[in-house]
């Protein structure tokens, strides 16, 4: 979700996948076993008449709700009662009170060369072992594929795959409701714009048709950056109209992710095109808006932030006003800035810096610089520690005693910059907030609550970087740049002040 959020999909880059920005490849992602042919379906799956009258579905349960970018590492720990797990974060902030997690357990790319969606019903529901050419994947891989470690003689530290059913059980089971996010692939952008409106709406009821066969679930969350534009398009409400009537009529909800315009209309109009094919659905009230309090828009265009906090807090206080000032407002969740997105973090590390040849572009405009952290990579034993040597590591010189210096010449000023922010990124979440605090009316049937952006495992953005300092071969090739930003996870100060927090419910 907005930028920050791809970092899981740049870390499969190295190990000879495809990588994307800001939605995901995941079906490049996934272990493909050749000897499975892509699924073959060109035929509609029988869902009713494209022409359907209103189903409401009654009201969403008002509770607070959390993102999660590590679900299989996550699925991993909790299972065995350990940290890092958002089971035992959810044990240490019990006030926190979470309902909602957002899993991101769904991948959708084309299934065919220069973006041409070949198969739009092609998927691989629940199966690690994804064939080639699905069009979605339900399942949740970790930030490094487990064969690495395997081919190392290392037992991974991030958690195998974990199939998507598997997944949405698990968080069932700590006693949240389940709804799986759904993130794009970049090459999907053009093959939307390019396609038929009718491959766009196959492909929406394939997503329908595993979300209402997944018991555990009660609808899914798409990531709507860069595939679909935040402006109503015929394709956009095509896509989004037809899922939000697939899954109503099983009684689930779509979630959309800072498309204001286009879940508004959803809701209110309905959709309805005169064109190749014709569409007409009737509004659907079981569609809710992902509302974004970071990255806000008066940022410029192609800015890295971080943005001044009397502005950030002009724009969040705007941004909550605004909503509550659309009398037709569909229901509401807030996503507060709790791990580092673009614009907001406590500070940038720039990797490869002597290598790429390119001057220092410093992202915070500011002179404040300093050395790249070496915590929590440096921790001996951690997870982050374990998993990011052994990506630095070649086969014969990486040592459990040379784990150190590696991390730390990676870390080192000559390959590694760090910019500091001049304010926290604990203030930008305590006056997102004090915003939603502050101008949410009292009662409002439409607020449905706040959540936490995003959860992550500590060094996630190291482990990102290093897949541009080493190929696969676990030769040196330091060939781009690579900006991340921290921290990478909900932190502790982060989790108590969430915790504090008095919602407006």
């Amino acid at each position: 979700m907005r930028n920050s959020a791809y970092l899981s999909i740049l870390l499969t880059a190295a190990l000879g996948l495809t990588a994307c920005n800001s939605g995901s490849n995941q079906s490049s992602n996934t272990p493909s076993n050749d000897s499975n042919p892509p699924t073959q379906q060109s035929t509609r799956q029988s869902f009713p008449s494209r022409t359907t009258t209103a189903a409401t579905v009654t009201g969403l349960e008002p509770g607070n709700g959390i993102i999660n970018y590590s679900v299989a590492t996550d699925v991993y720990y909790g299972s065995q009662n350990q940290a890092p797990s958002l089971k035992i974060d959810m044990q240490n902030y019990p006030n926190a009170k979470l309902k909602y997690v957002f899993p991101a357990i769904g991948y959708i790319t084309p299934d065919g060369k220069n973006s041409n969606i070949v198969n739009p019903l092609s998927n691989n529901t629940n199966n690690c072992n994804s064939p080639a050419g699905s069009v979605i994947d339900y399942m949740a891989q970790p930030q490094i594929k487990q064969s690495f470690f395997k081919d190392n003689g290392v037992t991974t530290p991030l958690g195998p795959c974990v199939n998507g059913s598997d997944a949405t059980a698990y968080y069932k089971g700590l006693g949240l409701k389940v709804v799986p996010l759904f993130e794009y692939s970049d090459d999907l952008n053009s093959a939307l714009t390019t396609n038929s409106t009718n491959t766009v709406m196959q492909i929406a009821d394939n997503i329908a048709s595993i979300i209402n066969q997944d018991h555990n679930t009660i609808g899914v969350a798409i990531d709507n950056e860069k595939a679909l534009s935040q402006v109503s398009s015929d394709v956009e409400l095509a896509f989004f109209g037809e899922l939000a009537k697939q899954l109503n009529a099983a009684g689930n909800h779509l979630f959309v992710f800072d498309a204001p315009t286009t879940v508004q209309t959803i809701y209110n109009q309905g959709v309805h095109i005169n064109g190749s094919v014709n569409v007409s659905i009737p509004p659907q009230q079981n569609v809710v808006e992902l509302d974004p309090l970071y990255d806000q828009e008066s940022i410029p265009q192609g800015s890295y932030g971080p943005v001044g906090i009397d502005q950030y807090t002009t724009d969040t206080n705007k941004e909550v006003q605004n909503y509550f000032a659309i009398e037709s407002r569909p229901p509401v969740m807030f996503v507060a800035p709790s791990s580092s997105t673009d614009t907001i973090w406590d500070s940038v590390q720039q990797y490869d810096l002597q290598s790429s040849k390119t001057t220092v572009n410093n992202p915070t405009t500011s002179t404040d610089i300093g050395n790249c952290s070496e915590s929590p990579a440096i921790n001996s034993g951690s997870v982050d520690n374990v998993a990011l040597a052994n990506f630095l590591c070649d086969n014969e010189s990486c040592t459990a005693t040379s784990t150190n210096k590696i991390i730390t010449d990676f870390l080192a000023p000559k390959n590694c910059v760090a910019f500091k922010n001049t304010t926290s990124m604990q203030q930008f979440m305590t006056n997102a907030l004090s915003a939603i605090t502050k101008y949410t009316p009292a009662n409002d049937p439409r607020y449905l609550g706040t959540t936490m952006y995003a959860w992550r495992i500590d060094a996630f953005n190291d482990i990102a970087c290093a897949v541009h300092y080493y190929s696969q071969d676990f030769e040196s090739d330091l060939y781009k740049q690579c900006n991340q930003t921290f921290p990478a996870k909900i932190s502790d100060t982060a989790w108590s002040t969430f915790a504090n927090w008095n919602p407006p419910q």
